[in-house]
């Protein structure tokens, strides 16, 4: 009988145990998530390659630019952008609850209409790898999708912790030129994504002081003469125009082309563009 009555009274003080804790519940180990999104729309290609590296957030993505088209998933959803030209009709008709673009396709008048639209807004506006990784990591955890954030960011840092392994000493001087026709090329500023980009890949990035591309300066560019440059799809363009004859990089051979969608977006492929990198500037490729 005593045993009994023992048994009960720790029954009973577990139960009041249960009972005081379910008063004041936390949450171990992280945050409870402020909400959850069902309905994303993608208003730039970088933000749909980033979308689409994860299985989880590619079901939630209702619409993409007609840029689009990668991965080739990316084509299976609705158009609500023709070039940078949003529809904003056709956005509120799907009534999104989360829209995700790079900020350097739109002007400041452009993300003031987007935000009109009353869906919450996530921008990709990375100047530095590091924190586009933190941005992938903060997109992630939004879609629900850590997992694939996580695997994205490891190639990133593979690809990385590879080439500097790897690197050529003295680091060579690199320019990145998107080929114009004629004499209308662009070349990337040295505080640009992708002059950081390419300085992971073990190069020294030449170019204008500034954050995105510039019109090519010959006298610049002649007087930066660089060791290697890489163009953002065929180099023929570039090769043709006489005034770049002299160049250490041309006279050298060390011209390469690389696909303009890799060099160009803050997207699902930054691990692509510093693996290839390297490889140029080893002299790989």
């Amino acid at each position: 009988m005593r045993s009994a009555r023992a048994h009960l009274n720790a029954l009973g003080c577990l139960a009041l145990c249960l009972a005081l804790s379910s008063c004041n519940q936390r949450i171990v180990g992280g945050t409870r998530r402020s909400r959850t999104f069902n309905k994303v729309i993608s208003l730039s290609p970088s933000a749909t390659e980033v979308i689409n590296s994860s299985l989880v957030a590619m079901r939630l993505l209702r619409g993409r630019t007609s840029a689009c088209n990668y991965p080739p998933d990316s084509t299976a959803n609705i158009e609500v952008v023709a070039g940078v030209k949003p529809d904003y009709e056709r956005i509120a008709r799907i009534a999104p609850d989360l829209i995700v673009y790079d900020q350097s396709l739109y002007s400041p008048a452009d993300e003031a209409k987007i935000k009109q639209l009353g869906a919450e807004v996530f921008v990709i506006r990375a100047d530095r790898v590091d924190d586009f990784r933190l941005e992938v990591a903060r997109l992630g955890s939004m879609l629900v999708s850590e997992p694939f954030a996580s695997k994205y960011l490891d190639k990133i840092a593979s690809a990385t912790l590879a080439a500097k392994s790897q690197q050529p000493i003295p680091a060579p001087r690199v320019a990145l030129i998107m080929p114009g026709q004629g004499a209308e090329h662009m070349i990337a500023g040295v505080d640009s994504f992708q002059a950081d980009e390419i300085r992971l890949a073990g190069g020294q990035a030449v170019g204008p002081k500034s954050k995105k591309f510039e019109s090519v300066n010959a006298e610049a560019l002649i007087g930066w003469n660089p060791d290697v440059v890489i163009t953002a799809g065929p180099p023929e363009s570039f090769l043709k125009d006489g005034r770049f004859a002299g160049l250490k990089a041309v006279k050298t051979r060390r011209v390469v082309g690389m696909l303009a969608d890799v060099v160009l977006r803050r997207g699902g492929r930054v691990d692509v563009f510093i693996s290839v990198a390297s490889r140029i500037l080893r002299g790989a490729l």
